[in-house]
């Protein structure tokens, strides 16, 4: 921890002045030793704010010469120092705090030297209430050539009753630059009416495509020095111009996959009663239903083409005339346990023991693969989707343990084989389920 240079000019310091000419604690006629409170996040303070059920830790710091005391040479220039909170004393050099109602809290540090004399620092602590930002009624579209513009509307919880908030409106059409653009400081309480047109190309680009606008409300407390509060996102589209029906994007994800893989499916658009309305196959991130009668009730059911293992659950979407929506994601998960079997089971003596891998959904993942033999761990390789390994059975039967990992997490069924020397020649038997395996 690095003390400030001038901890006058911070303003976080106090003098401690004593009534001896001792040199532990003057120079000359120039104090000597300082003290401060410390917070590892805000540093050096005398007010600092805190969410409810948040921890706050403060910390004892004593200077000489503007240099930090270590712990075990403070008891030489100090005769003791202790912390006052709510009437409590406490002796320790870390105070953590935890409040449970809103409130401002007063604290004193207190220095005492070896002549009684005592030197004060005051902290102002305001416990807040976790505060909020809620879309009220936010507008799901705008006619973009519109100059009527729209109405924003939210809603803020948590503000507390000494707390004088400001609140700073902020639009733009990249979400990742949206804190960089304010539009204007305005009313926390009333909504703001955002005036049009959000756009001066002609209807026709906006028949079948639509633009998303994102705006921010971020909150500032002008009474305290931690200003800024908190900070929520939104967003609405532009509507569809001149288009009666409606867009349905539908954003698709997959749980972990095999680099390797290349996933393709087809999703079905699928009215209220269950009929076929549009049907599509994609690979892409993003999918969209164009020319979509309004309806409410419609249904995008999926099927993964290449890797049946994967499946995903139906979503439910209305399709609004003019609007173009985007639905929930559409998550395809593998939940299926990667198979194996052995490439065959009538091995002459001196023959590698071959197994065959399958996995139709997020692929193997063969960093992770490990064969056992009678418990012990033994080498192997791979060749394609088959796994190698010399047969290290020197006794009348062995076991054979072959774990498997999918990029999706799933384990191989814990199960062994048991490998027995029938004559000259070694037989493979059928897999046994168990409890423990190695």
């Amino acid at each position: 921890m690095n003390a400030p240079k001038y901890l006058f000019a911070a303003g976080a310091i106090l003098l401690l002045f004593a009534c001896s000419s001792e040199e532990y604690l003057y120079e000359g006629s120039v104090p000597e030793v300082k003290q401060a409170i410390y917070n590892p996040e805000k540093g050096f303070i005398r007010e600092i704010e805190v969410d409810l059920d948040e921890t706050l830790y403060l910390y004892y710091s004593l200077f000489r010469y503007d240099r930090q005391v270590s712990p075990d040479s403070i008891s030489y220039l100090v005769a003791r120092f202790f912390w006052v909170f709510e009437d409590k004393t406490y002796n320790s050099s870390t105070l953590p705090l935890t409040f449970s109602e809103a409130g401002v809290y007063k604290l004193s540090l207190n220095t005492v030297d070896y002549f009684g004399d005592t030197l004060q620092e005051k902290l102002t602590i305001y416990a807040n209430t976790p505060l909020s930002i809620q879309a009220n009624t936010s507008p799901k579209s705008a006619n973009p050539l519109d100059s009527s513009g729209v109405d924003l509307e939210w809603e803020i919880s948590g503000l507390d009753s000494w707390e004088k908030p400001q609140c700073i409106l902020y639009v733009s059409a990249n979400q990742e630059k949206l804190w960089n653009t304010a539009r204007d400081t305005i009313s926390c309480e009333s909504p703001f009416h955002l005036k049009g047109p959000f756009s001066s190309l002609i209807p026709e680009a906006f028949r079948d495509t639509s633009y998303v606008f994102y705006w921010g409300i971020k909150i500032e407390i002008t009474n305290t020095k931690d200003a800024n509060r908190d900070s929520s996102s939104f967003y609405f589209r532009t509507r569809l111009i001149e288009n009666p029906e409606a867009i349905l994007e539908i954003p698709v994800r997959y749980s972990s996959i095999s680099p390797e893989n290349t996933p393709q499916f087809r999703l079905s658009l699928l009215s209220a009663g269950g009929d076929t309305l549009q049907a599509l196959v994609s690979g892409e991130k993003r999918v969209r239903f164009r020319n979509v009668s309004p309806a409410a009730n419609l249904t995008v059911s999926a099927e993964e083409l290449l890797y049946p293992e994967y499946r995903a659950k139906e979503i439910t979407e209305n399709a609004l005339s003019g609007i173009y929506s985007v639905t929930d994601t559409l998550f395809f998960e593998d939940l299926t346990l990667p198979e194996r079997k052995p490439l065959q089971t009538t091995l002459a003596e001196g023959d590698s023991i071959g197994f065959v891998a399958r996995d139709l959904g997020s692929g193997l993942n063969k960093d992770f693969t490990e064969v056992f033999m009678n418990g012990a761990v033994i080498p192997f390789r791979w060749s394609g989707d088959t796994l190698y390994f010399k047969n290290a059975c020197f006794s009348d039967s062995c076991e054979i343990s072959v774990r498997l990992l999918d990029y999706s997490g799933n384990e191989s069924s814990p199960v062994y084989w048991e490998i027995s020397r029938q004559d000259t020649l070694f037989v493979i038997g059928h897999p046994k389920i168990t409890e423990a395996r190695p």
